[in-house]
């Protein structure tokens, strides 16, 4: 079987009922990127183990295919990918208190969070909330609860983005 060219990444190998083989190349030497897809696709009940080869950008993923064809597979693989497509932005020079995306003054928001079942719950936030343009940096800890951001964006708007999926942001000292 020929290799087969998705938007995200190349079917490698899918001549084994339950399992493929892909070349994802935004994964090439990126130990975090790699743990992170790994953690995304073990939460799905049909992927049985996830294998990534830094060295050579190939991931082996075992499933079970009477649960998860190889199409729902790459279909899943390929919007999970999306959101992995682009390297994280360069460090941006600013000046001290400016904020790099629109020139405003940038600000600290530290909030607790409700309703987290996981780190992967954490991980999911932290790439919602910088998808904001007004957003610089977020980090959610899951085992504190506690979440940091920073950006030109008011307290208000990250509580309705955490809010809009699925969790419970609160000031701190009314936790």
């Amino acid at each position: 079987m020929q290799n087969q060219q998705f938007k995200n990444f190349l079917a490698v190998d899918q001549r084994q009922e339950r399992q493929i083989v892909v070349a994802v190349p935004c994964l090439f030497h990126d130990e975090e990127r790699a743990s992170i897809l790994r953690i995304i696709l073990l939460k799905r009940e049909a992927i049985e183990d996830v294998k990534v080869n830094l060295d050579d950008d190939a991931v082996i993923i075992k499933f079970d295919s009477k649960v998860l064809s190889k199409k729902d597979l790459f279909n899943l693989l390929d919007d999970i990918l999306a959101n992995f497509s682009e390297k994280p932005r360069e460090k941006i020079k600013k000046t001290a208190g400016e904020c790099p995306r629109c020139g405003g003054v940038e600000k600290e928001i530290v909030f607790c969070v409700e309703g987290m079942s996981c780190a992967s719950c954490a991980l999911f936030l932290e790439m919602t909330l910088v998808r904001d343009e007004k957003v610089t940096r977020a980090d959610i800890d899951f085992k504190s609860k506690k979440g940091v951001v920073i950006g030109c964006v008011s307290q208000a708007d990250v509580f309705d983005i955490v809010e809009r999926h699925g969790y419970k942001a609160r000031s701190i000292g009314t936790e």
